[in-house]
């Protein structure tokens, strides 16, 4: 299909694909310029939300009618996906957004790619809802986008918090991704580069996204350090 490019709602820019290249934002607004059939895929991607929900997590998408919860399906263990009901049609998109981004990476750590795309677009839709994606939703989007296929989209990400922070720690971590993905040598290097020139003055900062990611963070820096090190960086 040929991509179209369209306006972005919160910056102006022409740009072509989901998300913003100069800001980052969700494009889901835009109706297609052919059809305007995208309120109808968002809405039917809500109804595939909930179902894929139903079966993968086994629970309900809502409370059954006598309020009581409802019972997590046979042999299911304690704190995993389904061990209790989740009242997902009342929700948060935000809410919702991260359920399918901790499924998607929970699948992409036991490398179960086919679950990884059947969540994307249900994650991908979810965080679209959101009026503004903060830092944290916007490493999300990016980190989807990235172990998904979506290199562009995870760099206009990348770019996006590095116009809200000059620097910001989870830029150079989605920058390395890509890198890695594409075989880029020297872009890893640079990703690692930036990460480490920016730690000490970023860390201290206690942003919330570097707060709910700071195992990530720790563990790039070591990395990082040991790839820059090794290489005599």
């Amino acid at each position: 299909m040929e991509n179209r490019a369209t306006t972005c709602p919160k910056c102006g820019a022409r740009v072509v694909g989901r998300f913003c290249s100069e800001c980052g934002s969700p494009l889901t607004d835009a109706s297609c310029p052919s059809c305007s059939a995208l309120p109808w895929l968002v809405a039917g991607v809500a109804v595939v939300a909930m179902i894929v929900v139903a079966i993968v997590f086994g629970v309900s998408p809502a409370p059954p009618a006598s309020g009581q919860p409802a019972a997590p399906p046979s042999g299911t263990p304690p704190g995993a996906p389904g061990a209790a009901a989740v009242d997902f049609a009342n929700m948060t998109p935000r809410q919702r957004a991260d359920q399918f981004f901790d499924h998607i990476m929970r699948a992409d750590e036991r490398g179960d790619t086919a679950q990884v795309m059947v969540f994307r677009p249900l994650a991908l839709a979810a965080y679209g809802e959101i009026d503004e994606l903060d830092g944290d939703a916007r490493f999300h989007v990016g980190l989807i986008e990235a172990i998904s296929g979506g290199l562009d989209a995870a760099l206009a990400q990348a770019d996006s918090l590095d116009l809200a922070v000059s620097g910001h720690l989870l830029a150079s971590n989605l920058r390395h991704t890509v890198a890695e993905k594409r075989g880029d040598v020297a872009a890893v290097q640079r990703a690692y580069q930036a990460f480490l020139d920016a730690y000490e003055r970023e860390i201290g900062a206690q942003r919330p996204e570097y707060v709910a990611h700071q195992q990530i963070l720790e563990s790039f820096r070591a990395q990082a350090q040991q790839a820059l090190s090794g290489s005599g960086g």
